[in-house]
């Protein structure tokens, strides 16, 4: 006891032991529950002009991006149902409708299935979530506005980096397998974003 009845104010660095142990505790727990995070994988089984073209599987970051992650997410199982226009929702049947070589395939009008439409599990949309993940380079996966309505259910994979984007396009995912299949649709496409051949996802769901 210190001079005048004062009890001595002690912290962790009079014990070094017990400092460097906190903080080995602190670090190693913090990377146990990341790895209890980990992020979802989804696929597509794409098909071109009616003829099998292989399988994409994508990593969707629902460490950085839930919300947008679980419209996406439940978009590929088809979980949800029926939409309000008595079509699925589910990302099964439909298109990619817009190949622009070099750049993006753009998918998701799981309405309209020409651009125009889409519908998302928050009705009628929801803003911009962050835009923490950049547009890096091809396999980058975002969300495609439709004009002034906001995120819906339209996404576009870059096939290129599309730096142009970051800050106006959310990133929420990015392909782990079937760059070879990106290659192929991508190649079909047109500078104006017409298609040669159909592009249609003929089955989709959740892989872990």
């Amino acid at each position: 006891m210190e001079s005048g009845g004062k009890v001595p104010i002690l912290s962790l660095l009079h014990f070094p032991f017990i400092y460097y142990w906190s903080r080995f505790s602190l670090v190693f727990f913090s990377s146990f529950v990341d790895t209890l995070i980990a992020n979802p994988r989804v696929f597509f089984d794409i098909i071109i002009d009616g003829h099998p073209a292989g399988r994409i599987v994508m990593e969707l970051f629902v460490d950085s991006n839930p919300i947008t992650v679980e419209n996406f997410q439940a978009l590929c199982t088809g979980e949800k149902g029926i939409n309000t226009v008595g079509k699925p929702f589910h990302y099964k049947g439909s298109t990619f409708h817009c190949l622009i070589p070099g750049s993006m395939v753009l998918g998701g009008d799981i309405t309209h299935g020409n651009g125009t439409g889409g519908e998302l599990i928050y009705y009628p949309s929801f803003t911009n979530e962050n835009f923490v993940k950049k547009h890096i380079g091809p396999g980058i996966m975002s969300m495609a506005k439709i004009g002034t309505r906001g995120n819906g259910s339209q996404f576009f994979i870059c096939t290129a980096k599309t730096e142009w984007l970051d800050r106006k396009q959310v990133v929420f995912g990015q392909l782990v397998e079937g760059f070879e299949v990106l290659k192929v649709v991508d190649k079909i496409g047109s500078s104006s974003g017409f298609t040669s051949k159909p592009v249609m996802v003929i089955d989709c769901s959740q892989l872990c």
